[in-house]
């Protein structure tokens, strides 16, 4: 993970949709602050053809930007592993509010992150 373009989690199970919508939000605002390059981390517990269908409206309205989608995998334990990796560069964790466990990590964990 590069440390000059934001890195962005994303985690979510059937709300994937509305953790989409924040991440294009955040993406325009951390544009702004001169950021054109974003490496979307997706955590999620969904069959992955069906999780990457949950970003399409993210990954359409995203044209003038630069966009690294990885899958990193579905548990909580995961989430640890990436935040050790990513705590000391830009960085913004996005989780779905009903995903008490992965909260509960990236508050331990020391992660910025917002629920939705």
């Amino acid at each position: 993970m590069n440390t000059n373009m934001m890195n962005m989690i994303l985690v979510y199970d059937e709300r994937g949709s509305d953790v989409a919508v924040r991440a294009l939000s955040k993406i325009y605002e951390y544009s702004a602050k001169g950021f054109k390059r974003f490496n979307i981390i997706v955590i999620s517990n969904l069959p992955k053809p069906i999780y990457l269908d949950k970003l399409k409206d993210l990954v359409r309205n995203v044209v003038a930007f630069t966009l690294f989608i990885k899958y990193y995998g579905s548990s909580p334990k995961e989430l640890g592993e990436l935040a050790t990796m990513i705590r000391d560069k830009p960085h913004l964790a996005i989780i779905e509010s009903s995903l008490s466990d992965y909260i509960n990590v990236a508050r331990k964990c020391g992660l910025n992150f917002e629920t939705v």
